[in-house]
């Protein structure tokens, strides 16, 4: 079966950008959380910190491609990989940025991370990559 490359890489690879920093954070949180089983007040802190920026990122992202004049200005690139993957990782975390870090966390970033792998990898093959 012939893979399709896209005729359009600018586009795909900004929005596979955009993906991959959401993953980044994700990632960072995720090890952090893993090298730290037992976290210090400040080391808290800090989890919910960055857990509140990837939070506000995602909802900003996911109230934008919400919005109905928004959704019908989105390509097709959008609406097929970007949209999906930003609402299923935003949907997924569920957790609260004041609880206690720990499995809760890890579950529903494990699942933020599996939203947005999937269609990332989905951009990585429009590109060629």
């Amino acid at each position: 079966m012939k893979r399709e490359v896209d005729v359009s890489p600018g586009e795909t690879q900004t929005l596979l950008d955009k993906l991959d920093d959401f993953l980044d954070e994700i990632e960072a949180l995720i090890a952090y959380l893993d090298e730290h089983r037992e976290l210090a007040s400040q080391d808290e802190a800090w989890a919910r910190e960055l857990l509140g920026h990837l939070k506000k990122g995602l909802r900003a992202e996911y109230k934008r491609t919400s919005k109905g004049k928004a959704q019908a200005s989105l390509t097709w690139r959008e609406q097929a990989y970007y949209v999906p993957a930003v609402h299923g990782a935003y949907s997924s975390l569920t957790i609260e940025t004041k609880s206690v870090p720990g499995s809760a966390w890890l579950r529903d970033l494990f699942a933020a991370q599996f939203d947005l792998d999937f269609y990332a990898d989905g951009l990585r093959e429009l590109l060629g990559k």
